[in-house]
């Protein structure tokens, strides 16, 4: 009797631990299938995290892209205009005209027998002949400042090379009247040079 009423107390206690031994395998391989199921989902989310960062980098290239294309144009019209006043001629400098002062030569020792009665200066009186500053070119008789003889006012003679030449060689003989006394000089040499000092006055 006691051996029956044991057997059922083993068959109980086998049953028991065979229960949680499956229980156990279910719970494990729940755990197992959870873990399958969430790790698609973490795969997920990565792909569309990545999909996102791949479309805001060519978000961000086409900005960039456009905002060359923008400032492209303005680029190359500064360039433009920089070449154009590169190649653009500098302005021609105004010409200036130097004229040279004139000055006097000094006077040959010919001419110290004209320097008692004649000023060479500008500006400078009149003696007993007139100024003979700018006398070379000019009409006889026109230097304002000095009282003429009538024949010196109306010879009509210009003060060229060949006249003051042949006035200074012989006065009386070239312009009867003259008051002009200078005596004659014969040596053309010294003629030549009071002639050429003249023409620098």
């Amino acid at each position: 009797m006691s051996r029956i009423s044991c057997q059922p107390s083993a068959l109980i206690i086998g049953l028991a631990l065979l229960l949680t031994a499956c229980g156990q395998d279910a719970a494990d391989t729940a755990e197992s299938g959870a873990e399958d199921v969430a790790a698609p989902a973490t795969e997920t989310e990565a792909q569309d995290a990545a999909a996102d960062s791949g479309e805001a980098g060519v978000e961000e290239a086409v900005e960039e892209e456009e905002t060359a294309k923008t400032d492209a144009p303005a680029d190359t019209k500064a360039k433009e205009a920089d070449a154009a006043k590169a190649e653009k001629p500098a302005a021609a400098a105004p010409a200036v005209t130097v004229v040279a002062a004139v000055v006097p030569a000094k006077p040959p020792a010919a001419f110290a027998m004209c320097k008692a009665c004649h000023t060479v200066d500008r500006g400078a009186p009149a003696l007993m002949g007139p100024n003979l500053a700018g006398v070379f070119g000019s009409k006889a008789g026109s230097k304002p400042g000095f009282s003429y003889s009538p024949a010196m006012q109306n010879s009509g003679v210009s003060w060229n090379r060949a006249n003051l030449d042949a006035l200074i060689a012989n006065p009386q003989a070239f312009m009867p009247g003259t008051r002009m006394i200078l005596p004659p000089v014969g040596d053309a040499a010294k003629r030549k040079a009071i002639v050429d000092y003249l023409e620098t006055l």
